[in-house]
């Protein structure tokens, strides 16, 4: 579990997006698995959904994730060179 003593903290959420990125660079998950869900991510550190959601959609935002309804976030598939 990860140490929640600087709760005022608004970059958490860069933080998480920091650590989702190093699982993603290490091989964690595979293109098209299932990352940790907010829920699971939020009772983990004891932090608010809200912080691990934005972290979530920043990933989604740079294309790592890829957001399903009902299924939530997966890892992107790479990019194809042309």
């Amino acid at each position: 579990m990860t140490d929640d003593s600087d709760a005022n903290d608004p970059r958490k959420y860069m933080r998480l997006a920091a650590e989702l990125r190093g699982w993603l660079d290490s091989g964690m998950f595979q293109p098209g698995e299932p990352v940790p869900s907010i829920t699971d991510l939020a009772s983990d550190r004891g932090w608010a959904r809200l912080t691990c959601a934005r972290a979530l959609r920043t990933l989604a935002a740079e294309g790592r994730l890829k957001f399903y309804p009902a299924l939530g976030y997966h890892v992107s598939e790479p990019p194809h060179a042309p």
